[in-house]
């Protein structure tokens, strides 16, 4: 958010009677939608996690809701049973030395007494009959081999450390494939799980609860908005946050109340970054893409739009034209 759009904040959420901006990064991360298509996922991620030991695996593409899920089975998971760790990675680590020393910082354990503190706390896990459960987001921050090593180990050695342990891993796609390509990790996974799209009337439901979770009851956009930000977005969680977010900010300086599809697509126009890319004898439709979607959804992007968008549309009408 630049300066403008700052000084312009307070406005626009009294505008719209929010409490905060629902589809920003700075929005609430208290409250979760879980997605209907989701749901056996979610289920088996908890029950896997009840088992020992376990090499956990989470994929999908770029902005498709793997930070969520994270934080919701960090959440979830019961603190009976369990010490959960969460970790985020932000930078590429390429040595092994990173792990241990990132579960010393979350319980507060300086380096030079790492390893005698960590022992006593493993023992301590131990001793309640709980599981060390470590989730680790952006786990493609995690470049090489080494880089593994001590969770490897850890996994490996579990019977002589006295503990159970699980690791969750959650990163692209792509990374995933990398990490499969080595033996002496594929052998050890017990659980892997690629994240699927939002559907049609999951975006909408996804939409909805977002506003109402910031504030507002009622919902601005029209069945023609819904229609345009599911054929653009592809039912990806980045790409509709973009939109949506676009959507209110452009109704609002425009003065209306109402977003429709016209208004889905000027803020869109107004909003991207780069011009969508197509491979060489697909026309582009003029939809947009973010810079972390990859080619393969644009494709499909442009088979949605040119192909699907009246059909979405419809859905929307008939849902609030019964007759």
């Amino acid at each position: 958010m630049n300066r403008s759009e700052e000084k312009r904040l307070p406005q626009y959420l009294a505008y719209w009677g929010l409490k905060f901006a629902p589809f920003s990064e700075s929005g609430s991360n208290m409250s979760f939608y879980l997605p209907p298509s989701q749901k056996s996922i979610r289920e088996s991620l908890l029950l896997t996690c009840e088992k020992d030991p376990n090499l956990i695996l989470l994929d999908s593409p770029p902005g498709q809701g793997k930070s969520t899920i994270a934080y919701w089975l960090y959440k979830t998971l019961p603190v009976e049973s369990h010490e959960v760790i969460f970790l985020s990675l932000l930078s590429a680590k390429r040595d092994e030395e990173w792990f241990w020393s990132k579960i010393a910082q979350y319980f507060g354990i300086r380096e030079e007494e790492k390893q005698e503190s960590l022992q006593l706390i493993i023992d301590e896990i131990w001793s309640e009959n709980r599981k060390l459960t470590v989730i680790i987001d952006s786990a493609d921050c995690l470049k090489t081999a080494e880089s593994l090593g001590e969770m490897i180990y850890l996994l490996n050695a579990q019977s002589t450390l006295g503990i159970v342990i699980n690791i969750v891993l959650i990163g692209t796609s792509d990374w995933i494939k990398w990490l499969l390509d080595h033996e002496v990790f594929s052998h050890l996974v017990s659980f892997r799980a690629t994240l699927p799209r939002l559907n049609a009337q999951e975006i909408r439901e996804y939409i909805d609860f977002s506003l109402e979770n910031s504030g507002l009851k009622e919902t601005p956009f029209n069945a023609s908005a819904y229609g345009k930000i599911v054929s653009l977005s592809m039912g990806n969680y980045a790409r509709i946050n973009a939109l949506a977010e676009a959507s209110l900010s452009e109704a609002f300086l425009l003065g209306v109340k109402i977003i429709d599809s016209a208004v889905v697509v000027k803020s869109d126009l107004k909003n991207m970054r780069k011009p969508h890319q197509t491979p060489s004898g697909i026309e582009n439709t003029g939809a947009l893409v973010e810079n972390k979607i990859d080619l393969e959804f644009a494709k499909e992007e442009v088979k949605v739009e040119e192909q699907h968008e009246d059909e979405l549309s419809s859905l929307f009408y008939s849902e609030e034209n019964p007759d």
